[in-house]
């Protein structure tokens, strides 16, 4: 009849079936275990590709997407439990991706030039973990990975496992090994290249100039101490930091630290307060007296001690220019480490870099920082000027000096010689 068609009608239009049945979108949708298999393995690759933890598989708001998506796969109860994402899904996506990546290296012309890298780091629970990568060209592949243990981490410790790593395919296969510059990782590549002839055994650049930023910070460390009191001393206060952001507006840079880890970055820390500096003389207005309180309330002399820090550094016409001096010799050394962070960096980068911050250093000017320093920061009698010191400290590390690991290995000259 007419009337049972509309009622028809409208259960369709609404998704549902006649006289409570189940919805007809699952009798329309259907999911078999083959594809219900490859909707999982597609979000346990989205869950390790965007470094989300497995416990996203378990929130009502991804099973209200796969409801839109895919009605029948959750309708089946085909959404697997987090335990197996973690297990038997990861091990299926990274049997295929080394799959993939096999089959890329063997139809690549480098074949034979393949490079192993180590790396250790600490997980959020103190485990520490070594992992091993191999690369051919620009292709870079997860290998391995060890969890150290209650074993003793000493160079005999990691000559096993990087020779165990070297054996695991034909030793023609390899072409270098690259690693850490922690001495014991150090003193493995030397009794490692002393029995494998042939290869080339250097350290991380990324972690050496790391250390160059480090060499230079020592010398600049009573500016980068300062510059650290005055973000901490902002960010600190909450009535002084909620000003600042409201002056500063949505625009801009805000202020950053840096981690200690990772000196590197303490030049994104330094050019942080660089280009805020204006804002924070604004600070200093009478007419902000109230946002003030919070730091001198407490009746310790602390923080008006502090206060007076404060005013007096960010007051300094001297500051502001002594941090634009600053930033221009560490510019090409920071600027250098987050391109070798990158992906596809040749070796033959690495020589022409040194003779580019050699050739800065020659026409810098560290008068302004002299000046600055000098009165401060007494120098126990050094002769030298800040320029001459930072000049030592560059050789010193590109050569390697005492307990200095040096930044310079022939490869990096022989890759520029083939590469200008």
């Amino acid at each position: 009849s007419a009337a049972g068609g509309a009622t028809r009608a409208r259960a369709v239009v609404n998704g549902t079936s006649v006289a409570g049945r189940a919805p007809i979108l699952h009798f329309v949708d259907t999911c078999s275990p083959e594809q219900a298999l490859q909707i999982n393995e597609a979000i346990t690759k989205f869950v390790v590709g965007c470094g989300l933890s497995f416990s996203t598989v378990e929130s009502p708001f991804l099973k209200d997407l796969l409801q839109v998506c895919r009605p029948a796969f959750i309708a089946g109860d085909h959404l697997r439990r987090r335990q197996w994402f973690s297990t038997t899904g990861l091990d299926a996506l990274h049997a295929d991706v080394k799959a993939r990546l096999q089959q890329r290296f063997e139809s690549s012309s480098s074949t034979r030039f393949v490079t192993l890298a180590a790396d250790g780091f600490k997980t959020e629970t103190g485990r520490k973990v070594v992992n091993f990568t191999e690369q051919v060209g620009s292709a870079v592949a997860f290998k391995d990975f060890i969890v150290c243990g209650e074993a003793h981490e000493d160079a005999a410790f990691y000559k096993r496992e990087l020779v165990n790593q070297l054996e695991s395919k034909p030793l023609l296969s390899w072409c270098s090994v690259v690693a850490d510059n922690a001495g014991y990782m150090r003193a493995a590549l030397e009794e490692v290249e002393n029995e494998y002839r042939g290869l080339l055994y250097y350290g991380c650049v990324a972690h050496l100039l790391d250390l160059l930023c480090e060499d230079f910070g020592k010398i600049l460390k009573p500016i980068i101490d300062d510059v650290e009191f005055v973000i901490n001393f902002v960010i600190s206060h909450e009535r002084l930091n909620s000003l600042f952001l409201r002056l500063k507006g949505a625009h801009g840079r805000g202020l950053r630290s840096f981690p200690d880890s990772r000196f590197g970055y303490a030049y994104e820390m330094i050019e942080s307060l660089s280009l805020n500096m204006t804002i924070l003389k604004m600070l200093l207005d009478p007419a902000h007296a109230t946002e003030w309180k919070q730091a001198t309330t407490n009746k310790s002399k602390k923080p008006i001690a502090q206060l007076a820090r404060f005013r007096a550094l960010v007051g300094n016409v001297d500051f502001s220019d002594v941090l634009t001096c600053v930033l221009e010799v560490l510019r090409p050394v920071a600027s250098a480490l987050r391109f070798v962070e990158g992906d596809s960096v040749s070796l033959s980068f690495f020589y022409p870099l040194f003779l580019a911050i050699v050739a800065d250093l020659e026409v810098w000017d560290s008068t302004p920082i002299d000046e600055y320093l000098l009165p401060r920061y007494p120098r126990s009698g050094r002769a030298l000027t800040v320029q001459g010191e930072l000049r030592i400290a560059l050789e010193n590390r590109w050569k390697g000096s005492g307990k200095l690991v040096a930044l310079f290995h022939p490869v990096h000259l022989f890759a520029y010689l083939l590469n200008p």
